[in-house]
């Protein structure tokens, strides 16, 4: 369907994501994220717990297409 169409798409792009799993700092619950690895840098973003639904503030860290540190924070 539509959701292989854009993967595909994003791959093409250059774009590459990666599932990880982070812990929500205010339930404890772990819960899976998708981020893009394909930028160098920190990136910022806030996600709602998979969980509780409340937000959590992700900093990751990437280089070379790889995920080196991810800090999870109550928004």
């Amino acid at each position: 369907g539509g959701n292989l169409r854009s993967l595909l798409r994003l791959l093409a792009s250059g774009a590459v994501l990666e599932e990880i799993l982070i812990e929500c700092p205010q339930c404890g619950e772990s819960f899976a994220v998708q981020i893009e690895t394909a930028v160098d840098g920190v990136v910022e973003t806030i996600e709602d717990c998979a969980i509780c639904c409340r937000p959590a503030l992700l900093r990751i860290t990437t280089t070379s297409g790889e995920v080196r540190s991810v800090e999870v924070e109550v928004t």
